[in-house]
């Protein structure tokens, strides 16, 4: 396994439009795996490929609440939009026919072998589509309701041929009514989800699990302990926990990364996940938690390896939109130069502002920044923002070197302006690299303190012509730093 591998999201519905309207995925030219191959890219993930519902009229109309009522976004220019099913409702663990089949899957795969890079895939533990065939052919494998359920809860519960069956959601927020909840208190409905993950396990290298928590025993007995029965036990062990052993047995390089919230990273560590979401991280980020970054990163290495580090994913918003252009970067290189898993998705590159929905099969017009707007060879997307692209150009090039391998440490800050600084390094062989952010709206000057090093002269690395300013006093080596400014150097 790669140290601090670098995965790539793409929306593979929009993503595939853009090479053509009829493109399937063993139609993406080999120019396009060669770009993310060059760009240092370990870890692709198709974010959306299995079969859901189709979105007819008679949906539209009968089922509106199944069908994103979705409204423009008025910065933009208006767009004829087509929404279709979420690829989250899933009907069955088979590729959509408008993106390909099983072979195509294995044609990428093969393509994205040979070019050193694995697949990952979803797995979508909690809930299927309310149109799924599995509903009838094992009713029991799902929440089941009464006229009182419905009742009391009409938008929480739905009937089907004879039926009443709860819609998936999560203990804090109103179910989703495309969704039909999976009974995690059956043993047969648990040994059936397991054998859902297998499938899919035969036909790539890794799965990223949507709202892994959910599952959990003390989570999903919170949920839905109203719906069991008084005389049934609570389950004893670990969904997870069972299901990851039996997988990795099967297939032992099989990677599994969870999307979870709640401060509930390192228990899904221990219950067998490779990698879990770092939202806790970004939301520090957006809100300029300088002090809780620092806290943050005080954690065992062992968890922080774990970790997957992000500032773009399809449920997030865009970055340049989040923070801006200059904040962007200096998030940026704070999630980036990190130790774990490092997430980029599918526009981030190129500056893309508009975040879409997951049901939007197509991509809205976006408008290019002030900075200008280019096109790149054999790469479908365009670039927004080239002073974006410069910037994750530089960055790719870096994490391609051993500037963030080694081991990884915190630097000792001091000074009046202390607070305004993040600051670590990294130790490879006999090179040592530091990063610097000032992650403040105000100029500041940085005091590392680096005994070792005392009177050592530090170079720049993020541009070759970067010329350092710097100042040895004493034991500390002063740095200053315009708002949101960075600086990487080796000493």
């Amino acid at each position: 396994m790669h140290q601090n591998p670098l995965l790539y999201e793409i929306n593979t519905r929009p993503w595939l439009r853009q090479f053509g309207p009829d493109f399937r995925l063993k139609d993406v030219p080999d120019s396009y795996w060669d770009y993310l191959g060059n760009n240092g890219i370990n870890q692709v993930w198709l974010m959306g490929i299995w079969q859901t519902a189709i979105v007819t009229g008679h949906t539209r109309s009968k089922f509106p609440e199944r069908v994103l009522d979705y409204h423009p976004d008025a910065r933009y220019p208006p767009f004829e939009y087509r929404i279709e099913a979420s690829p989250y409702a899933v009907a069955r663990y088979e590729p959509n026919p408008e993106i390909g089949n099983w072979a195509d899957i294995a044609v990428v795969r093969q393509a994205l072998y040979t070019r050193g890079m694995e697949l990952i895939l979803d797995f979508v533990p909690n809930h299927f589509s309310v149109e799924s065939p599995w509903i009838d052919q094992f009713p029991d494998y799902f929440i089941q309701g009464n006229e009182v359920s419905i009742g009391q809860n009409p938008t929480e519960y739905f009937r089907h041929n004879g039926f009443i069956f709860a819609h998936g959601r999560d203990p804090y927020f109103p179910g989703w009514r495309d969704t039909v909840q999976v009974n995690y208190f059956n043993p047969q409905a648990r040994q059936w989800m397991e054998e859902q993950l297998a499938v899919i396990a035969a036909h790539c290298d890794g799965v990223r699990c949507d709202m892994a928590m959910l599952p959990v025993n003390r989570i999903f007995i919170k949920t839905w302990q109203h719906h069991l029965p008084l005389d049934s036990p609570y389950p004893v062990n670990e969904f997870w926990s069972e299901s990851i052993q039996a997988i990795k047995a099967r297939y032992p390089h099989f990677k599994l990364m969870a999307e979870v919230y709640w401060d509930m990273e390192w228990e899904l560590q221990q219950q067998g996940f490779d990698f879990t979401y770092d939202k806790r991280l970004l939301d520090r980020l957006v809100n300029a938690e300088r002090q809780g970054i620092r806290e943050h990163l005080l954690a065992d290495d062992d968890y922080q390896k774990k970790l997957v580090r992000f500032l773009e994913n399809h449920d997030e918003e865009r970055a340049l939109s989040h923070f801006g252009q200059e904040q962007s970067y200096a998030a940026a290189m704070v999630t980036y130069t990190l130790p774990g898993l490092r997430f980029f998705y599918d526009g981030q590159w190129e500056g893309r502002m508009r975040k879409i929905p997951v049901q939007m099969v197509e991509f809205p017009p976006e408008i290019p920044c002030s900075c200008g707007s280019l096109t790149v060879k054999d790469n479908p997307s365009r670039i927004f923002c080239s002073d974006t692209w410069n910037f994750y150009q530089r960055l790719l090039s870096l994490l391609k070197t051993n500037a963030f391998r080694g081991v990884w440490g915190q630097v000792a800050l001091q000074g009046p302006q202390q607070d305004q600084f993040l600051t670590w390094q990294w130790q490879f062989n006999n090179t040592k690299t530091i990063i610097i952010v000032n992650y403040h709206p105000e100029p500041g000057t940085a005091y590392l303190h680096l005994p070792d090093e005392r009177d050592n002269v530090p170079h720049g690395i993020w541009q070759p012509k970067d010329a350092m300013t710097f100042l040895w006093d004493g034991d500390y080596l002063l740095i200053p730093l315009r708002p949101f400014q960075f600086q990487v150097f080796n000493i």
